[in-house]
């Protein structure tokens, strides 16, 4: 946990939005959400966006192959 909170630290700008790639049970998806940033999550297991979704009922997650 402390690893993401200093990874979101170090981001650039403190509010926007951020596209999280790969973002498997939304875990980072959902810290940045609750920071205030207006985050999609996207990945390409059906099993991980459902999870997601579960997790986070009120953020985007899209199942998308890259």
């Amino acid at each position: 946990m402390a690893r993401w909170n200093r990874a979101i630290a170090a981001l650039p700008f403190r509010q926007g939005k951020v596209l999280d790639v790969g973002c498997a049970f939304g875990f980072a998806t959902l810290l940045l959400a609750r920071k205030g940033y207006q985050t999609v999550g996207v990945d390409n297991s059906p099993r991980y966006i459902a999870w997601a979704k579960r997790r986070h009922p009120q953020g985007e997650f899209r199942r998308c192959q890259l």
